[in-house]
Protein backbone atom coordinates (compact mmCIF):
# COMPACT_ATOMS: atom_id res chain seq x y z
CA UNK A 1 0.00 0.00 0.00
CA UNK A 2 1.30 3.45 -1.31
CA UNK A 3 0.89 6.03 -3.04
CA UNK A 4 4.98 6.19 -4.18
CA UNK A 5 3.92 6.32 -7.97
CA UNK A 6 1.95 9.79 -7.93
CA UNK A 7 5.10 10.95 -5.71
CA UNK A 8 7.64 13.47 -6.95
CA UNK A 9 11.17 13.37 -5.86
CA UNK A 10 11.21 16.50 -3.94
CA UNK A 11 8.15 15.00 -1.76
CA UNK A 12 10.35 12.17 -1.39
CA UNK A 13 12.95 14.33 -0.49
CA UNK A 14 11.02 15.90 2.16
CA UNK A 15 9.19 12.74 3.39
CA UNK A 16 12.51 10.98 4.27
CA UNK A 17 14.91 13.65 5.01
CA UNK A 18 16.28 11.94 7.91
CA UNK A 19 17.69 9.54 5.72
CA UNK A 20 18.86 12.03 2.91
CA UNK A 21 22.38 12.65 5.44
CA UNK A 22 23.19 9.37 5.35
CA UNK A 23 25.63 8.54 2.94
CA UNK A 24 24.10 7.11 -0.57
CA UNK A 25 27.06 5.30 -1.10
CA UNK A 26 27.54 3.54 1.71
CA UNK A 27 26.05 0.87 0.25
CA UNK A 28 28.47 0.71 -2.44
CA UNK A 29 31.15 0.81 0.10
CA UNK A 30 30.16 -1.41 2.35
CA UNK A 31 29.90 -4.11 -0.54
CA UNK A 32 33.63 -3.24 -1.46
CA UNK A 33 32.59 -3.53 -5.09
CA UNK A 34 34.21 -2.21 -8.18
CA UNK A 35 32.17 -0.29 -10.66
CA UNK A 36 34.72 1.75 -12.37
CA UNK A 37 34.33 1.41 -16.07
CA UNK A 38 31.27 -1.37 -15.29
CA UNK A 39 27.51 -1.19 -16.23
CA UNK A 40 25.53 -0.41 -13.07
CA UNK A 41 21.82 -1.46 -12.15
CA UNK A 42 20.84 1.13 -9.47
CA UNK A 43 17.47 -1.00 -8.59
CA UNK A 44 14.34 0.48 -6.71
CA UNK A 45 16.33 3.86 -7.61
CA UNK A 46 14.06 6.39 -6.14
CA UNK A 47 16.05 9.48 -6.90
CA UNK A 48 18.71 7.43 -7.83
CA UNK A 49 21.35 8.55 -5.05
CA UNK A 50 23.18 4.92 -5.33
CA UNK A 51 23.41 5.60 -9.32
CA UNK A 52 25.19 9.00 -9.02
CA UNK A 53 27.56 7.87 -6.45
CA UNK A 54 28.14 4.95 -8.81
CA UNK A 55 28.65 7.59 -11.64
CA UNK A 56 30.66 9.39 -9.72
CA UNK A 57 33.09 6.48 -9.07
CA UNK A 58 33.34 5.97 -12.78
CA UNK A 59 31.18 3.78 -13.92
CA UNK A 60 30.90 3.35 -17.84
CA UNK A 61 26.82 3.23 -17.94
CA UNK A 62 24.17 4.23 -14.79
CA UNK A 63 20.54 2.83 -15.31
CA UNK A 64 18.27 3.38 -12.86
CA UNK A 65 14.75 1.36 -12.48
CA UNK A 66 11.77 2.02 -10.41
CA UNK A 67 7.96 2.09 -10.04
CA UNK A 68 8.22 5.59 -11.26
CA UNK A 69 10.79 7.55 -13.34
CA UNK A 70 12.08 10.31 -10.91
CA UNK A 71 14.63 10.98 -13.13
CA UNK A 72 11.90 12.64 -15.70
CA UNK A 73 12.62 16.34 -17.12
CA UNK A 74 10.39 17.58 -14.47
CA UNK A 75 12.75 16.08 -11.29
CA UNK A 76 15.81 15.62 -12.94
CA UNK A 77 17.68 18.51 -11.83
CA UNK A 78 17.06 17.60 -7.67
CA UNK A 79 20.40 14.91 -7.94
CA UNK A 80 20.91 13.76 -11.19
CA UNK A 81 21.61 17.01 -13.07
CA UNK A 82 24.31 18.09 -10.57
CA UNK A 83 26.32 15.13 -11.91
CA UNK A 84 29.07 16.09 -14.64
CA UNK A 85 28.27 12.48 -15.83
CA UNK A 86 24.03 12.79 -16.06
CA UNK A 87 24.34 11.81 -19.60
CA UNK A 88 25.21 8.66 -18.71
CA UNK A 89 21.81 8.24 -16.73
CA UNK A 90 19.21 6.02 -18.63
CA UNK A 91 15.63 5.17 -16.93
CA UNK A 92 14.72 1.63 -16.70
CA UNK A 93 11.08 0.51 -16.54
CA UNK A 94 10.96 -2.55 -14.32
CA UNK A 95 7.77 -3.54 -15.19
CA UNK A 96 8.92 -3.63 -18.91
CA UNK A 97 12.17 -4.55 -18.91
CA UNK A 98 12.50 -7.09 -15.85
CA UNK A 99 11.32 -9.27 -13.29
CA UNK A 100 7.79 -8.29 -13.31
CA UNK A 101 6.79 -8.78 -17.49
CA UNK A 102 8.89 -11.74 -16.75
CA UNK A 103 7.07 -14.37 -13.67
CA UNK A 104 4.01 -13.57 -15.87
CA UNK A 105 4.96 -15.06 -18.98
CA UNK A 106 4.67 -11.39 -21.08
CA UNK A 107 7.16 -10.22 -23.07
CA UNK A 108 10.34 -8.37 -22.08
CA UNK A 109 12.71 -6.23 -23.13
CA UNK A 110 15.71 -8.79 -24.45
CA UNK A 111 18.12 -6.65 -25.38
CA UNK A 112 18.77 -6.41 -21.65
CA UNK A 113 19.80 -9.68 -20.94
CA UNK A 114 23.41 -10.02 -20.10
CA UNK A 115 23.10 -6.34 -19.99
CA UNK A 116 24.25 -5.00 -16.09
CA UNK A 117 27.94 -5.88 -14.39
CA UNK A 118 26.95 -4.48 -11.05
CA UNK A 119 23.27 -3.74 -9.15
CA UNK A 120 22.58 -2.07 -6.22
CA UNK A 121 19.50 -2.48 -4.83
CA UNK A 122 18.85 -0.29 -1.50
CA UNK A 123 16.60 -0.73 1.91
CA UNK A 124 13.78 -2.03 -0.76
CA UNK A 125 14.55 -5.65 -1.33
CA UNK A 126 11.68 -6.03 0.81
CA UNK A 127 9.26 -4.74 -1.80
CA UNK A 128 9.78 -7.95 -4.39
CA UNK A 129 12.17 -10.63 -3.24
CA UNK A 130 10.98 -14.12 -4.27
CA UNK A 131 12.78 -17.18 -6.13
CA UNK A 132 11.80 -16.66 -9.23
CA UNK A 133 12.29 -13.00 -9.37
CA UNK A 134 15.71 -13.27 -8.29
CA UNK A 135 16.13 -16.13 -11.45
CA UNK A 136 14.70 -13.46 -13.93
CA UNK A 137 16.81 -10.77 -12.55
CA UNK A 138 20.33 -12.33 -12.94
CA UNK A 139 19.40 -13.20 -16.62
CA UNK A 140 19.53 -9.33 -16.65
CA UNK A 141 23.27 -9.69 -15.35
CA UNK A 142 26.16 -10.92 -17.03
CA UNK A 143 27.67 -14.36 -15.98
CA UNK A 144 30.30 -12.62 -13.59
CA UNK A 145 28.01 -10.15 -12.48
CA UNK A 146 27.33 -8.54 -8.67
CA UNK A 147 24.51 -8.50 -7.29
CA UNK A 148 24.27 -6.39 -3.69
CA UNK A 149 21.54 -5.14 -1.56
CA UNK A 150 21.10 -4.45 1.78
CA UNK A 151 18.15 -4.87 4.45
CA UNK A 152 17.04 -4.61 8.08
CA UNK A 153 17.79 -7.84 10.34
CA UNK A 154 15.18 -7.89 13.03
CA UNK A 155 11.40 -7.22 12.37
CA UNK A 156 9.84 -3.89 14.29
CA UNK A 157 7.42 -5.19 17.29
CA UNK A 158 4.13 -5.44 16.58
CA UNK A 159 3.01 -2.88 19.03
CA UNK A 160 3.91 0.17 16.97
CA UNK A 161 6.81 1.68 17.90
CA UNK A 162 6.45 5.75 17.39
CA UNK A 163 9.37 8.02 16.47
CA UNK A 164 9.32 12.23 17.06
CA UNK A 165 11.74 14.48 15.52
CA UNK A 166 12.17 17.45 13.69
CA UNK A 167 14.14 18.63 10.97
CA UNK A 168 14.32 22.18 10.16
CA UNK A 169 10.72 24.02 10.22
CA UNK A 170 8.96 20.58 9.95
CA UNK A 171 7.64 17.86 12.40
CA UNK A 172 7.68 14.39 11.56
CA UNK A 173 6.18 11.37 13.08
CA UNK A 174 7.31 7.34 12.20
CA UNK A 175 5.20 4.82 13.10
CA UNK A 176 6.29 1.40 12.07
CA UNK A 177 5.12 -2.25 13.61
CA UNK A 178 4.87 -5.95 12.18
CA UNK A 179 1.14 -7.67 11.95
CA UNK A 180 1.31 -11.57 9.95
CA UNK A 181 5.11 -11.18 8.54
CA UNK A 182 4.17 -7.69 7.04
CA UNK A 183 5.63 -4.43 8.00
CA UNK A 184 3.66 -1.50 8.30
CA UNK A 185 5.25 1.99 8.01
CA UNK A 186 3.74 5.70 8.44
CA UNK A 187 5.33 8.51 7.41
CA UNK A 188 3.91 11.69 8.93
CA UNK A 189 4.78 15.69 8.33
CA UNK A 190 3.73 18.53 8.97
CA UNK A 191 2.48 20.17 6.14
CA UNK A 192 1.55 16.65 4.01
CA UNK A 193 -0.83 13.84 3.63
CA UNK A 194 1.00 10.74 5.61
CA UNK A 195 2.56 8.48 3.11
CA UNK A 196 1.96 4.88 4.16
CA UNK A 197 4.39 1.49 2.96
CA UNK A 198 4.21 -2.17 3.34
CA UNK A 199 6.33 -4.94 2.77
CA UNK A 200 7.26 -8.27 3.55
CA UNK A 201 9.78 -9.01 6.94
CA UNK A 202 12.83 -11.10 5.43
CA UNK A 203 14.67 -13.03 7.78
CA UNK A 204 17.80 -13.91 6.94
CA UNK A 205 17.38 -17.56 6.59
CA UNK A 206 15.23 -16.98 3.80
CA UNK A 207 17.69 -14.95 1.79
CA UNK A 208 20.34 -17.66 2.48
CA UNK A 209 18.26 -20.36 1.32
CA UNK A 210 17.23 -18.72 -2.04
CA UNK A 211 20.55 -17.05 -2.98
CA UNK A 212 22.79 -19.92 -3.02
CA UNK A 213 20.77 -20.94 -6.00
CA UNK A 214 21.14 -18.48 -7.93
CA UNK A 215 24.39 -16.94 -7.57
CA UNK A 216 27.87 -18.62 -7.10
CA UNK A 217 29.00 -17.26 -4.17
CA UNK A 218 27.13 -15.20 -1.40
CA UNK A 219 28.47 -13.17 1.71
CA UNK A 220 26.51 -11.32 3.91
CA UNK A 221 28.04 -8.56 5.98
CA UNK A 222 26.47 -7.38 9.37
CA UNK A 223 26.97 -3.66 10.41
CA UNK A 224 28.56 -3.10 13.97
CA UNK A 225 25.08 -2.96 15.66
CA UNK A 226 23.76 -5.91 13.77
CA UNK A 227 20.47 -4.25 12.74
CA UNK A 228 21.42 -4.22 9.16
CA UNK A 229 23.02 -6.87 6.68
CA UNK A 230 24.71 -5.89 2.92
CA UNK A 231 24.51 -8.84 0.82
CA UNK A 232 27.21 -9.41 -1.90
CA UNK A 233 26.01 -12.31 -4.50
CA UNK A 234 28.60 -12.97 -7.02
CA UNK A 235 28.57 -14.90 -10.43
CA UNK A 236 25.36 -15.85 -11.81
CA UNK A 237 24.86 -19.43 -11.87
CA UNK A 238 23.40 -20.97 -15.18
Amino acid sequence: MSDYQQMTAEEYGVYYARFQGKEPGKIILDSKVNVRDRVVLDLCAGPGYVGAVAAGMGASQVYAADVVDFLDKRTRSVFVERSPLKLKWEYVDPDQALFYRHINNLPIDRSLERTFEVIFCRQAINYWFAKDRMQALARCMREDGVFVFNTFVTAPPASPLVKSYAIGERDYVEVAYTENGLVHHVQAVSGMKPHITSFRYIPLAEFESVLPSVFEDVTCILDERGSSATYICEGVKE
